[in-house]
């Protein structure tokens, strides 16, 4: 190629650079692919930001919709999670209360017999004791029912805690030792076994209650030791009285939202 016509170089015939020529090119080119008779305006300055200011308006209206949209989904899902959540959440924590409030059943209703030489303390501790097996038995019996009426024994899923910004309060998996566990009864592996047995019985409640009053005692009075007569004498009061059982009975079906 001619160094004629090398980019900043001048033509030696008319003086243009190189550029130049290759632009004026160009411009033969459009020129010949215009329509004859066809008028191009060209956008003026303001024209161009005038659209472009209404292409921006137009874009954050619709984000904005978009947004709307979204929190308004959220606050739906936010809602429906709460209907949810709200009577399990009553009824989980009513059960992790169960230890307590039965304790507290034995001591207001048994009568220690007369000429009784147990310290103060062993009753405490049968009566935490035995409140601890009863309430064993009462949530197995709420995972059978749970069973029984197809409910998730792990609870609602981890969505709708997500939906409510919490974190997930279900049991690990779906066994019972996992649903004891998660209403923090505190069970051993043997006891969790047995609680599997009695569900399978599939008894009403009094049933259930009695049943496991009688093997505990039956447990309890093969073993030696002077510390267990308080829990054998609490055991022996459930089976024989009707109307702490009855209690008991009652603590299960009170309305857990109260």
């Amino acid at each position: 190629m001619s160094s004629y016509y090398r980019y900043g170089n001048f033509d030696g015939i008319n003086g243009a650079t190189a550029s130049e020529m290759a632009q004026s090119r160009i411009d033969a080119q459009t020129d010949s692919i215009r329509r004859p008779g066809v008028k191009i305006d060209v956008m003026s300055d303001e024209e161009w930001n005038r659209r472009l200011q209404a292409s921006e308006e137009r874009r954050r209206k619709k984000e904005a919709q978009i947004q709307l949209e979204m929190e308004q989904q959220h606050a739906t899902a936010k809602e429906a999670a709460i209907k949810i959540l709200a009577p399990y959440m009553a009824t989980v924590n009513g059960q992790r209360e169960y230890q307590a409030k039965l304790a507290k059943k034995l001591k207001a209703y048994h009568e220690k017999p007369a000429g009784d030489k147990t310290s103060a303390q062993e009753w405490r501790e049968a009566y935490a004791e035995v409140g601890r097996l009863l309430a064993g038995v009462l949530v197995a019996f709420h995972f059978q029912l749970d069973k029984h009426n197809g409910n998730n024994v792990q609870g609602p899923g981890w969505g709708k805690f997500s939906d409510v910004g919490l974190e997930p309060d279900m049991p690990q998996n779906a066994a019972l030792g996992a649903y004891l566990a998660h209403r923090r009864v505190p069970v051993s592996d043997d006891e969790v076994k047995y609680l599997e047995s009695l569900i399978e019985r599939k008894v009403d409640l009094p049933i259930f209650i009695i049943a496991a009053s009688e093997d505990n005692l039956k447990r309890i009075s093969q073993t030696e030791g002077s510390s267990l007569s308080a829990p054998k004498a609490l055991l022996e009061f459930l089976i024989q009285d009707d109307l702490m059982r009855e209690e008991i009975t009652e603590l299960f079906l009170e309305d857990d939202t109260e």
